[in-house]
């Protein structure tokens, strides 16, 4: 006669348990030491995940740059789309950098070599074009521009008592009526107190300069006379 041995319930269930956990622990073993798909089953093995898709993108947090700002020890490698300045931003060393431009930076040289006992007298009254001519006005196609700022070499500065030297970039459309290209700042505006190398922050493009409109430098003086200032090189960078 054949005895059949049979579990008593409760064992049967314990031991029911330990076999889910055994399996569910190598079933996690494995997928740890895989690289995770979606989309696909055949995961790159260089990737930790691979993602396949012809219909959407991968969306990273955004954020504001004060939010971005307050994030607590950002470790190098962080990406965050910061969406004031428009751009995906990487962390490195505590520091978020931009990872690329939105368009094209397009550079013009506008003028070199002027030396400072050309542009004499800046008054802080009325902005000073340099020379007071139109000389060095010129024409720039901004239809496809956001930003722009200007970059200048300045030499040979002498500033009257309590004075400081403000070089603005500003835009007309008939060559009579000139305005800032940021009606909000006022610039790009270059404020000068020393020599040497200086470049404006990026500012937006007011609507209406977005076309092809004259360019012209000028300058105005705050709190005094501007004696003097010369100008190795200056150049309208756009993007």
């Amino acid at each position: 006669m054949k005895n059949n041995f049979v579990l008593p319930t409760e064992p049967k269930r314990i031991y029911g348990i330990i076999l889910f956990l055994m399996l569910t622990s190598l079933a996690l073993t494995v997928a740890s030491a895989q690289s995770v798909g979606i989309n696909t089953l055949t995961p790159n093995a260089a990737a930790a995940l691979d993602i396949e898709s012809t219909t959407g993108g991968l969306l990273i947090p955004r954020m504001t740059t004060t939010q971005m700002n307050a994030l607590s020890s950002p470790p190098d490698g962080l990406l965050v789309y910061n969406t004031d300045e428009e751009n995906t931003m990487m962390f490195v060393q505590g520091s978020a950098y931009e990872l690329f431009n939105r368009t094209a930076t397009n550079t013009m040289a506008v003028l070199s070599g002027l030396e400072p006992a050309i542009w004499l007298n800046v008054g802080f009254l009325n902005p000073t074009e340099i020379l007071g001519l139109s000389v060095h006005r010129f024409r720039m196609d901004l239809t496809n521009a956001r930003q722009a700022r200007v970059v200048a070499n300045v030499s040979g500065l002498t500033l009257g008592l309590g004075s400081g030297l403000t070089l603005s970039l500003q835009y007309s459309t008939d060559g009579s009526t000139w305005l800032p290209l940021n009606s909000a700042t006022f610039g790009p505006g270059l404020s000068i107190t020393v020599n040497g190398l200086l470049t404006t922050p990026w500012v937006d493009i007011d609507a209406g300069a977005q076309n092809d409109v004259q360019l012209r430098l000028v300058g105005q003086a705050s709190g005094g006379i501007v004696t003097q200032v010369g100008l190795g090189l200056v150049q309208v960078e756009v993007r």
